[in-house]
């Protein structure tokens, strides 16, 4: 029972609570993530956690020795710790919003979704440290119950960081996209502003290259008229004069 209260239990409450601090991760960055292939792991991830957890808290109670004022500091540490949380995650979201808008542009997007993945990344790694620390202190105070649940979970993270590996890949890869596709268009719009100036510079009386339509009475629209006025007469007519 030593063994169980003083190293276990403790252990089960640090997995508990790693995961705990994944899922209040996905949930303030799940405000600024697009739908797609990410947002759906993370929705499915989220679900999975929550059972796991409740699982986690059943056995927990079923281990812990009746004394009522570990159960009572227990009880007083998981409200505080979810409160905090709770209190966070919209100055979080909230931070990343502005981020976002400070930043501007489809590059900007793109960066901050990718420093999200690695926050997420790094807080599924410590959950899943916290999860092999309790399946080998639950191994040595022969606990199997505790080492399915902790077995079961660290798989489950495992997957999940594989997942946050390729959507950091993919993420990265249309980062560059964006910043190469944003750096041609100010490219070429700055060429065809230095190719202006320069034709302004050798050819200062040349007229402007515009594609919009020229009013009715320029010289240019009356021109074929003037010239047409002035074929003498007859020669209009070269088929009927003899």
């Amino acid at each position: 029972m030593t063994l169980t209260t003083h190293a276990l239990i403790p252990a089960l409450q640090d997995a508990r609570d790693a995961h705990a601090a994944v899922i209040d991760r996905f949930r303030a960055d799940m405000a600024v993530t697009p739908v797609g292939p990410h947002r759906r792991a993370m929705e499915h991830h989220l679900a999975d956690a929550h059972e796991y957890m409740t699982r986690i808290d059943d056995h927990v109670r079923a281990i812990r020795p009746r004394h009522l004022l570990s159960d009572t500091t227990a009880i007083v540490r998981t409200l505080v710790t979810g409160a905090f949380r709770a209190a966070r995650i919209p100055m979080e979201a909230g931070a990343m919003i502005v981020d976002g808008l400070l930043y501007g542009g489809q590059p900007a997007a793109e960066r901050r979704l990718l420093k999200n993945i690695e926050g997420e990344y790094a807080a599924t790694a410590q959950a899943l440290a916290a999860c092999r620390v309790g399946e080998s202190i639950a191994a040595l105070a022969d606990d199997e119950r505790a080492m399915d649940l902790l077995g079961a979970l660290r798989h489950q993270d495992e997957q999940l960081l594989q997942t946050l590996e390729n959507s950091l890949e993919q993420v990265a890869q249309a980062m560059v996209d964006a910043t190469a596709g944003s750096s041609r268009h100010l490219q070429g719009h700055t060429m065809d502003h230095a190719v202006a100036g320069r034709h302004a510079q050798l050819w200062p009386d040349s007229p402007r290259t515009d594609s919009r339509a020229e009013p009715a009475n320029s010289p240019r629209s009356v021109a074929p008229a003037a010239w047409t006025r002035s074929v003498p007469p007859g020669r209009d007519r070269m088929g009927t004069t003899g």
